[in-house]
């Protein structure tokens, strides 16, 4: 399947829209990010987890929608990022919500133990249709991008787009002109 940038997205969001998955998405981050956090220091899978700290997550945050709808969306996120994109040993999480030199957020930073390389995953939770890229992504992840590879230079191998909707169009950005199609776990150049 060939990517295409769409400036015409197929459902345009109204602004409570974007607000709604925008909170939505800051609560995914947080909510993974303690999954993971959690996992390691209790020695148990983060998917384990997941239930108590989405429900935890929600107490803190109520995502503006009813309770139910709340723990539904944000519970199924939350799962399929931990079974499809949790990178496995020895990449560790590094930070959630991290913000860049030049002020840009990125979602989630991972390091490889062993070979210091690192990567970022970029998560969406509006989905916008299957093999799409808008080209506001593109724009953020083309500024992610230069703002990561200035900070960690070669070792930064790039920023993983996640639509965590259809979860089986996550792509790597890892250079300015290519984005490609993965069905897995980040493989890094690391076995």
């Amino acid at each position: 399947m060939n990517d295409r940038t769409n400036d015409e997205t197929p459902a345009i969001a109204s602004p409570s829209r974007r607000a709604f998955h925008a909170h939505l998405g800051q609560l995914v981050h947080r909510a993974v990010a303690t999954c993971l956090t959690e996992s390691r220091r209790l020695g148990r899978d983060p998917v384990d987890l997941r239930r108590m700290v989405v429900a935890r997550v929600l107490e803190l945050d109520p995502l503006r929608a009813d309770r139910r709808r709340g723990l539904l969306l944000l519970g199924s996120m939350v799962d399929v990022y931990l079974r499809r994109y949790n990178r496995p040993a020895p990449w560790t999480l590094l930070a959630a919500e991290r913000r860049t030199s030049s002020g840009r957020r990125i979602d989630l930073l991972f390091g490889h133990t062993e070979s210091g390389e690192v990567v970022a995953d970029e998560l969406k939770t509006a989905s916008v249709g299957v093999g799409y890229v808008t080209s506001a992504e593109r724009e953020q992840l083309s500024a992610q991008l230069a703002d990561m590879r200035h900070e960690f230079g070669r070792s930064f191998l790039g920023v993983r787009l996640v639509h965590l909707g259809p979860p089986s169009h996550a792509r790597l950005y890892a250079t300015e002109a290519d984005l490609d199609t993965i069905d897995a776990p980040f493989p890094g150049r690391v076995a």
